[in-house]
């Protein structure tokens, strides 16, 4: 009975550090509009990882229903995102654009994957046209303002 009791622990305690030694980064989080009142479907995601001013990995993926998505990448080897390193994620979708800030990919206790939640919000592009229009008044009001 205790060598029975002995082997049950010692089973437990090699699945639960399999997990721990799984060597995977998960970068999740959700495309939201410029107000976070509703998450965008069908949004185009870069998931961009550096270390430091390098790049690491990239990683693709489509945005769900309710806006949120997920790409995992390994911890070494090519395309990796570790501990330590920055995630930037950039969302587009029609003439939507977001683009997230440096976040670092943290190693959260009881949790055998390394993570990084990166929510976007996305906002409206300037086309051309009102690009120009901005311009030509800012110009215009720049000489205005000088008489």
């Amino acid at each position: 009975m205790k060598k029975m009791f002995t082997l049950m622990i010692l089973g437990l305690f090699v699945i639960s550090m399999l997990g721990a030694v799984s060597g995977y980064t998960v970068v999740a989080g959700k495309i939201y509009n410029k107000d976070y009142s509703y998450g965008i479907t069908g949004a185009n995601i870069t998931v961009e990882c550096y270390n430091g001013a390098l790049l690491t990995g990239t990683n693709y993926t489509t945005s769900l229903n309710n806006g949120s998505y997920a790409v995992q990448f390994k911890e070494t080897g090519d395309n990796k995102c570790a501990v330590g390193y920055d995630v930037i994620v950039t969302a587009s979708k029609d003439h939507l654009l977001g683009v997230s800030d440096r976040t670092e990919v943290e190693e959260y206790p009881g949790v055998s994957i390394n993570l990084a939640i990166v929510n976007v919000p996305m906002t409206p592009e300037f086309g051309f046209i009102f690009g120009m229009v901005t311009f030509l008044s800012s110009v215009g009001l720049f000489f205005i303002i000088r008489k």
